[in-house]
């Protein structure tokens, strides 16, 4: 019995790439009667019969990995880039109508900018690059020199590939908008207005907590007005996004453009500091961040709801990858989700998902997302962070180029169907329930209007119900104990015993924002002149 490997991990190993496994591992099993696969964590292992052994050329590999494995453009890169063009010319010349040998040529071409020696392909039945049952595709282009449909959803420059599974291949996105309007017209207007506001107010405090920063006050207004007015951008250049940048994060690491120096992800033990993720080089980003941006404008423009939330996720994912600041890529990252799926019509005017907060409570989840991008990195690249004059080795454009997103896709379209699902009813609900409260209490104790109501409120809720003897003595030490029973009796009935996260007290749907002491400060959103 023999066992050997075929497709993407033979050429890998033949070629000594330095390219992340594929997805598929494929053998040969000369002891197997058929084929079959199992799978082995997040990856599928396919064991072949000797049928399918169709010799060692580089051209029978690829044809196998075309076929049995799909499209990895980041392993087709840096073959191409080290060999290929004297045997897939020779390919084309002895096959110039083969499916496989088409596919080929143009990928050589695309990935590497070359033309190959080749005459154009006689007419014959064009061949689609990627599979539309298999992957989330862009509008085809023909390429009549190899007679295939360029369907790849980016350019050369920056390409990721997302994967269909069965959750992105429903194509939920018109069924989800559906859902949310249908949701906004069973909610009172005046009530619907304050949510608004009030889920503007979160989702910015949410994104900076991911960060674990607690913003000032000037902060969340500056980052509240970018989200408002996200749906009026369609188009991303570098002056808007370094706009965002200066607004989000504190003056004394505003940018002027994109980063000059390398930067890094990790931390320190002690004296020693570790890297975990270090993103492309500066002379290797303004030509990412070119690619990029096409992409995303791509995107922006389209105005469809055509797997708009998997899009987005290569697009706002890609753009944390690339780390283009050396502060804020993080919460820009969130902005440009939300820029994104309102841009495209999911998300009504005037409103936002909160896709932060859910996020936040699924940060295990969204940092392995991170790291199922820059974990197997780490194989290949250095950097010494104590000497960051010396730059970093093996950060290869290529990685960044042409990444495989459908990790970052499926939990976007998670933490995006969990939203509108569930999140946003629970929110609503919530404020629903809070009017009463507020109604109840004014009505049985004739509160004054001093904002004290709103503050009590905030209290009960951050301790699930109950005004803690600590803030009872600095806050409202006038109130008797029977009084403070009686209102917690109030919020009880309302609440009916649910209980609340202490997240959802950061503010109140009326803007007001718990200051550090806990005691109110009025919230007024303010006018930035933020122009694309």
């Amino acid at each position: 019995m023999a066992r050997y490997f075929v497709g993407y991990e033979k050429i890998i190993r033949t070629f000594g790439l330095p390219a992340r496994p594929h997805r598929i591992t494929s053998r040969i099993d000369t002891s197997a009667k058929s084929r079959s696969s199992e799978q082995e964590k997040d990856r599928t292992i396919q064991i072949f019969d000797p049928r399918y052994d169709k010799g060692d050329k580089l051209e029978s590999q690829l044809a196998f990995a075309f076929r049995y494995e799909g499209i990895n453009l980041e392993i087709l890169a840096f073959l191409f880039r080290k060999t290929g063009e004297e045997e897939i010319t020779a390919w084309l010349k002895r096959e110039p109508r083969g499916k496989y040998a088409r596919m080929a040529g143009f990928l050589y071409e695309f990935l590497t900018g070359k033309n190959l020696h080749v005459s154009d392909t006689p007419p014959v039945q064009s061949v689609k690059i990627l599979d539309p049952e298999k992957y989330v595709t862009g509008t085809p282009v023909k390429n009549r020199r190899f007679h295939v449909e360029n369907n790849l959803l980016g350019a050369p420059e920056f390409c990721p590939v997302i994967r269909l599974n069965q959750t992105t291949a429903r194509a939920p996105e018109g069924r989800l908008k559906s859902e949310l309007h249908e949701l906004m017209k069973r909610v009172d207007s005046r009530l619907l207005e304050r949510a608004a506001g009030y889920l503007y107010t979160k989702e910015t405090r949410s994104s900076f907590k991911i960060e674990g920063e607690r913003p000032t006050v000037e902060r969340v207004s500056r980052f509240v007005s970018l989200l408002f007015r996200s749906q009026n951008v369609d188009q991303i250049t570098e002056e808007w996004l370094t706009q965002i940048q200066n607004a989000i994060v504190e003056p004394r690491f505003s940018a002027k453009g994109i980063r000059k120096e390398q930067n890094w992800i990790g931390g320190s033990i002690g004296y020693h500091e570790y890297v975990d993720f270090v993103p492309p080089s500066p002379e290797d980003l303004p030509s990412l961040m070119s690619g990029w941006m096409a992409f995303s404008n791509r995107i922006l423009r389209g105005g469809t709801l055509d797997f708009v939330v998997a899009k987005a996720a290569a697009a706002s994912f890609g753009f944390v990858f690339l780390h283009p600041f050396m502060d804020g890529n993080g919460r820009i990252h969130r902005f440009l989700i939300h820029q994104m799926l309102s841009v495209n019509g999911l998300t009504p005017d005037g409103f936002v998902l909160p896709v932060s907060a859910v996020i936040l409570s699924k940060k295990s989840d969204y940092l392995s997302t991170l790291e199922a991008f820059s974990r197997p990195l780490k194989a290949f690249v250095s950097f010494d962070p104590g000497n960051p004059s010396i730059p970093a080795e093996g950060n290869d454009p290529i990685y960044y180029r042409y990444f495989d997103a459908t990790p970052q896709s499926n939990f976007l379209e998670t933490a995006v169907r969990e939203s509108v699902e569930k999140d946003l009813p629970r929110e609503i609900d919530f404020l629903v329930k809070r009017d009463k409260v507020r109604e109840r209490l004014d009505r049985t104790f004739d509160w004054k209007n001093d904002g004290s109501l709103d503050f009590m409120i905030n209290l009960l809720v951050q301790n699930d119900g109950h005004l803690s003897k600590a803030k009872k003595e600095k806050f409202f030490s006038d109130l008797h104990p029977e009084t403070v029973e009686e209102i917690e009796k109030i919020f009880a009935d309302v609440f009916s015993g649910a209980k609340i996260s202490p997240e959802e007290a950061i503010e109140d749907f009326d803007g007001s924002i718990g200051t550090k002491d806990g005691s109110p400060e009025i919230f007024r959103k303010r006018d930035f002149d933020l122009k694309p």
